[in-house]
């Protein structure tokens, strides 16, 4: 701690005596939020549409509950854009947004206009910071409030600044190393970040992105996922599923519409298929 910082706790120690605790706590949280109150507004502010065009926010005005959902709300929105090849926005999101939509338990009420605390904010932004560790590898969420040197109080009041300044993080794939591959995939796939998008880790012919993005491991590439005759590094170069023996759904297997001549990723190109009739495979003596 500087000189500086001592005389101010010194001078809110005697003009504040036995209160000095409840002080501090409050002005340690708020020079937390200070420290990130200067941020440029991350682009999906603007995506989502979190403030009105023209609109002037307050940011010492009192934040409310209403808000705070608001604010999480666009966050997952663009969370399942941005983060759609690895699930969207996760599990732990999804049902908190869910139950915000769900009608409440009977006897209980919600009111959204209810004045925000630090803890409630806490709470719900924690998800989010976990959301982004855990797709960029990290072990564990960095939150803004971690490293106060004072406790905070979790029933302090929170205002629209402070709430703008949790939510201030951007929503972006990490590609730390550039080369195509988000390192989740990489990680997920390799177990580290030696490859590259268009490199071709087994040798099969088709770029790793290409295998990444249809799901396929590969190391998995001669394999039969689906049990349909053909390989999965066929399915791929054929547009087909690995995972679907009749990818689409025309109730012929991909492989038996390869040997016909059809194509097994159009439903209405089929040998069998009948205009106004359900699709079926001839029935065998």
């Amino acid at each position: 701690m500087n000189t500086n910082q001592s005389s101010l706790f010194r001078v809110v120690y005697l003009m504040f005596g036995a209160r000095r605790q409840e002080i501090i706590t409050v002005l340690g949280f708020a020079c937390l939020f200070l420290q990130t109150a200067t941020a440029a507004a991350p682009d999906w502010w603007a995506t989502q549409n979190v403030f009105a065009v023209g609109a002037v926010t307050d940011d010492y005005a009192v934040a409310n509950v209403g808000q705070l959902k608001s604010m999480a709300k666009k966050a997952s929105l663009e969370m399942q854009s941005k983060f759609a090849v690895i699930g969207g926005a996760g599990a732990a999101i999804d049902s908190m947004i869910n139950a915000w939509e769900s009608a409440p338990a009977f006897g209980t009420t919600r009111d959204d206009y209810a004045a925000l605390t630090v803890g409630q904010l806490k709470q719900v932004s924690a998800k989010f910071y976990d959301r982004i560790s855990a797709q960029a590898g990290e072990p564990s969420a960095v939150y803004p409030w971690t490293g106060s040197l004072v406790a905070t109080d979790d029933y302090a009041l929170v205002n629209v600044g402070q709430l703008k300044a949790v939510f201030a993080f951007d929503i972006v794939l990490a590609d730390s190393d550039q080369d195509g591959l988000l390192d989740v995939l990489e990680m997920q796939f390799f177990g580290n970040l030696g490859q590259i998008a268009t490199g071709d880790f087994d040798g099969d012919g088709l770029s790793n992105l290409a295998e990444m993005l249809a799901s396929t491991r590969p190391d998995q590439h001669n394999t039969d996922e689906d049990g349909d005759g053909l390989t999965n590094t066929q399915e791929l170069a054929l547009g087909t599923s690995p995972f679907l023996k009749d990818t689409d759904g025309d109730g012929v297997d991909d492989n038996v519409e390869i040997t016909q001549g059809t194509n097994p990723t159009d439903r209405l190109d089929s040998v069998f298929a009948l205009t106004g009739l359900r699709v079926s495979t001839p029935l065998e003596n």
